[in-house]
């Protein structure tokens, strides 16, 4: 006896009818249960064993066309809302830090930024930190975003 598949049970139940339909006498073993789920073993004679595995791989084929692996999984739709909301509170922060910087600006009233060997750089710091604020705003609503299949590949 040779092992031609090693299946969950829905699968094995499919593949066993499959089997059938084709005259090819199996013993099924159970096999080890990982994670909660249960698994089949399927075994052929050995004088069937070479067309035991050109209908696994036929039923194989059939699977792979019928229910296509998701190349990325999906976000579920309440951590892309929080990103949403997230995104457009960030974006909201960076409008209130903008203005207060154009306030400042208006008043004259510089901050220092950075300070370089060569001398200090002088900015406003609400202007720079609207500009991160919109920046991450705009990752965000990146990730907020369903996931899109390009229908091409």
């Amino acid at each position: 006896m040779k092992s031609i598949a090693f299946l969950e049970v829905d699968e094995a139940i499919e593949l066993l009818e499959r089997l059938k339909k084709e005259a090819i006498p199996v013993e099924v073993h159970d096999g080890k249960q990982e994670g909660g789920l249960e698994f089949k073993n399927i075994m052929v004679v050995d004088s069937y064993y070479e067309r035991g595995c050109n209908v696994v791989e036929a039923w194989a084929a059939e699977q792979k066309v019928r229910r296509p692996e998701p190349s990325e999984p999906s976000r579920p739709k309440w951590k892309r809302m929080g990103f949403r909301v997230f995104s457009i509170l960030l974006f909201l922060a960076a409008i209130l830090e903008f203005v207060r910087g154009f306030n400042d600006v208006e008043a004259g009233d510089f901050k220092i930024v950075h300070t370089y060997k060569s001398g200090e750089y002088i900015g406003n710091r609400d202007l720079a930190l609207s500009f991160g604020l919109v920046c991450g705003a705009t990752v965000c609503f990146g990730l907020s975003m369903p996931n899109k299949k390009n229908k091409n590949e």
